[in-house]
């Protein structure tokens, strides 16, 4: 009976092969990140630029309604015609 062929992995003869894979893969994950990720990031950057003034515009705004209604939920605008909030915002 004839045993199977073992594989033998000798790093001494094969190390040359190895480094040279893993150079490959090296460049290859750099090829890619040059070409793939870095233009992606630049457009994020500045998408968020770009939004920056609109979103602090939707934030000072949120504060301003969110003050309105507590106002408008507290006792001391119980008092007030009904319709005045409206035309005070319609300036």
């Amino acid at each position: 009976m004839i045993s199977p062929r073992r594989i033998r992995f000798d790093i001494r003869q094969t190390g040359k092969q190895v480094m040279l894979a893993l150079l490959a893969l090296l460049a290859a994950n750099l090829v890619f990140g040059v070409l793939l990720v870095r233009p992606r990031i630049r457009a994020f950057d500045t998408l968020t630029e770009d939004s920056l003034p609109r979103r602090q515009e939707f934030q000072r705004r949120t504060k301003e309604v969110e003050a309105q209604e507590k106002y408008l939920a507290s006792d001391l605008a119980k008092d007030w015609p009904a319709g005045i909030i409206e035309k005070i915002n319609a300036l």
